[in-house]
Order: C-alpha cells, then structure tokens, then sequence
C-alpha cells in the first residue's frame, strides 16, 4: 500500500512540477469568447464519445469505445480488439 501511495505522490508532484515550469503564455492562452453548449432537449440528441486505448488485456479486448448522452448522463462502453492495419 505504501508503493501505491508514494507513486500517486510522486506523479501528482511531477505533473504540478512541469505545469508550474511551463511559460504563463501557454497555460492561459486566448481563443476569443466562451460560448456554452446548447442545453439537449431529448434523449441522444446531443453525445459524446471517447476511446480508451491501452487497458489490459481481458479475453482478447484491450480498448473501449465510450458514447455518453449529455441528458441523460447515461453511458455506454463497447469493448474494442485492437486490430492492427494492414
């Protein structure tokens, strides 16, 4: 338990070292006005989607492929093969 907790510290010291060394003008960089999402009115109107890539293997599947609908908060996980191109 005592590994876990010094690697967890260990890494979150890193990132916050290496974000505080960056140059303020690029952390805090201007892209013009903020403008919100629409609101969805309707059930998968409005997704998001994602992979995860890089997981363990577990028979045979090692990606997941996440589509989140912004209403409803519900989300799907498809397991993905990581099939190389020919």
């Amino acid at each position: 338990m005592a590994i876990e907790h010094t690697a967890a510290l260990f890494y979150s010291w890193s990132i916050r070292y290496i974000v505080n060394r960056a140059p303020v003008t690029a952390r805090y960089k201007k892209y013009g006005k903020v403008v919100p999402l629409q609101i969805p009115s309707r059930h998968w109107e409005h997704i998001s989607m994602d992979f995860i890539t890089d997981l363990p293997n577990v028979k045979g599947y090692n990606q997941c492929w996440v589509i989140v609908d912004r209403f409803t908060k519900m989300a799907h996980f498809i397991p993905l093969k990581n099939r190389k191109a020919k």
